[in-house]
């Protein structure tokens, strides 16, 4: 109220003055009222508009120095790290241990060009040994420089750099370790080295062109989670590992397998087969489940949070996930793939596998790609040729109790290669065994017929069916090779002993039978026309859904193959053959043997057990 009392005076002393002093009135007034329009600006009222105008000022301000500095473009050279010439005769050449001899190779060739670039050769060691200070590390040795380095790269990524005092040159791979070092040899072959060797301005990196910076399963991603596996064996496992194949292929990571003992707080879980670590819900609905016999031939997915969880309880659930999941995994070319969760019904399937393991190469990628054969097929019986004793123990480890193996070998008892035949321990009893040798006397232990080879054996179980009672005959036999004979020797002797086992066959009862092997004969010879003529069927030719493919591969990408192994059925089995199959010769670019495994898909007929 003072303030508008003041100003209203002041408005009428103004006035009367001017009028006093002869000034204009119109000037006089238009004065006065500016005056009055400074006195009534009031601070309080504006700071609003003060305060943006403040702001607006500093954001123009700090533009204006990010141009100025986003365009300068010189940087002080001692930004970068570098090693000078007059220093690399401190340094060591470190290599990881089990490099490639290609990378090896290279190796030496970079110690020759150090060596004549300042006069000294350096030490070329292993990273077996102690750590110094200045080091050119090549390959993912066990120096935290490399693991440093390496962290940073995706999976087929490569390159070289300095880190810390040291240059690190490689690839996760041998084949990404072998272009970064073909990579820096070029350039310091290349390069003007007058008084520097080498600088981090001259850094490489290779980026391989991943489709996918993730992939995705039901919402998590598991390239950046932990796949969980209890079992260090089986189809839990060959799960796991087709998830971490795939998502290393996509995207260039490959997610850590782990025991329940691994996991940390707030970890992204893939969890395949049982584990403590499942959510209370799911293993309430899984429980539940198994009061029934549905819930009990079922394999299981769900997903809460941040679990995805893949379960079964019987063998039959993972052979129906490896046909229902595992090829939307390998195929997928998305990076992300959605399951239905929930219990699907699988049902219980009886199938017969034939399996020559090649006697020759006991390496154990080979090994892992034959156990990985059966376990993904799961057949209920199967039959293997040429495993010798080394053979037997590792199937025997690899497939654990899942199956019980009969049979001797044919040199007597662990002597030779086997014929024997494994039966899954949860399906089937065993009620008679045994292994008869395909030559006059085929009682009597490593006997032959004189031109034979070597000597022949078919092994035989009859098994019963633990949930009806069903019975049957199986056997499983090698016949002889030509070798050292004529052709037409050698099908004289396959001849004989086919004659040998089908009469030993019709000793054992009157059973359904099925008989497998490596018969070393195509469905021309006379053999194979005896079989047929005694009443068994080749399934391969009766299969409802069936593939005539070779059997015997060779290892040879350039032949063409035959089709030299056989599932023989009797009459009785004819028409319940649902499917027959010839598994693939290769898993994982390398070859499973010198013979595709054959599988045949049966209906067994319910038999009374006999007394």
């Amino acid at each position: 109220m003072e303030d508008n009392k003041t100003t209203i005076e002041a408005e009428n002393t103004t006035e009367a003055n001017a009028a006093a002093e002869g000034t204009t009135e119109a000037n006089a007034i238009a004065e006065t009222k500016i005056a009055t329009k400074v006195k009534k600006f009031s601070w309080k009222k504006h700071w609003k508009i003060f305060a943006i105008a403040f702001l607006a000022l500093a954001i123009v301000a700090a533009a204006v120095v990010w141009i100025i500095l986003a365009n300068n473009d010189s940087e002080p050279e001692d930004s970068y790290a570098e090693i000078l010439m007059e220093n690399l005769s401190n340094y060591n050449l470190i290599c990881a241990s089990g490099i490639s001899s290609g990378t090896l190779t290279q190796y030496w060739q970079l110690q020759s060009q150090i060596e004549k670039l300042c006069g000294v050769k350096p030490v070329a060691e292993t990273d077996y040994i102690d750590a110094t200070a200045f080091e050119i590390l090549v390959g993912n040795t066990n120096r935290e420089e490399s693991q440093t380095f390496l962290s940073n790269l995706l999976w087929n990524d490569y390159g070289y750099a300095i880190v810390g005092n040291k240059i690190v040159i490689a690839g996760h791979t041998d084949e990404g370790t072998t272009n970064a070092m073909k990579h820096f040899l070029e350039h310091i072959k290349n390069g003007d080295h007058t008084t520097v060797f080498f600088s981090n301005k001259n850094q490489y990196l290779f980026r391989y062109p991943y489709i996918s910076d993730t992939f995705m399963l039901n919402g998590i991603d598991v390239s950046r989670a932990k796949i969980v596996v209890n079992e260090e064996k089986g189809s839990d496992m060959q799960i796991a590992q087709s998830l971490s194949d795939k998502s290393l292929e996509l995207c260039g990571r490959r997610p850590e397998i782990v025991t329940d003992f691994e996991v940390k707080a707030g970890d992204a879980l893939i969890i395949i087969g049982m584990s403590s670590l499942v959510p209370d819900k799911m293993q309430a609905e899984w429980d539940a489940a198994q009061e029934s016999t549905e819930g009990q031939f079922s394999y299981y997915i769900n997903n809460v949070d941040n679990v995805v969880w893949i379960n079964t309880a019987v063998l039959e659930g993972y052979r129906a996930i490896n046909r229902d999941i595992l090829p939307q995994i390998q195929a997928n070319e998305t990076a992300s793939i959605t399951l239905a969760t929930g219990l699907v019904k699988v049902p219980q399937l009886f199938s017969v596998m034939s399996f020559n393991v090649y006697v020759v190469d006991h390496s154990s990628a080979r090994t892992t790609r034959v156990i990985d054969t059966i376990l993904e097929n799961i057949p209920s019986v199967f039959g293997v040729q040429e495993a010798d004793m080394q053979w037997m123990t590792a199937l025997k480890d690899g497939l654990g109790d899942v199956y019980t193996a009969v049979g001797v070998g044919r040199d007597g008892i662990d002597k030779g290669e086997h014929s024997a035949i494994f039966y899954r321990t949860d399906m089937f009893n065993l009620v008679d065994s045994g292994t008869k040798w395909l030559s006059n006397t085929p009682d009597v232990m490593a006997s032959k017929f004189p031109e034979a080879n070597f000597p022949r054996i078919m092994t035989y179980a009859v098994l019963e069916r633990k949930t009806d009672g069903t019975r049957f005959l199986y056997v499983n036999t090698h016949l002889d090779h030509d070798g050292k004979n004529s052709i037409e020797v050698g099908e004289q002797v396959r001849q004989r002993q086919i004659e040998v086992l089908i009469a030993e066959i019709q000793k054992l009862g009157d059973y359904p039978t099925i008989v497998t092997g490596d018969f070393n004969v195509t469905d021309a010879s006379s053999a194979y026309m005896t079989m047929i003529g005694a009443g068994f069927l080749d399934s391969a030719k009766v299969a409802k859904e069936g593939e005539m493919k070779p059997t015997y591969n060779g290892m040879d990408n350039n032949y063409a193959g035959a089709i030299i192994d056989y599932i023989f059925v009797s009459p009785e089995l004819a028409d319940v053959v649902n499917e027959y199959t010839v598994c693939p010769a290769k898993r994982n670019g390398g070859w499973v043997s010198d013979h595709n495994a054959i599988i045949a898909s049966i209906t067994l007929p319910t038999t009374e057990p006999q007394e």
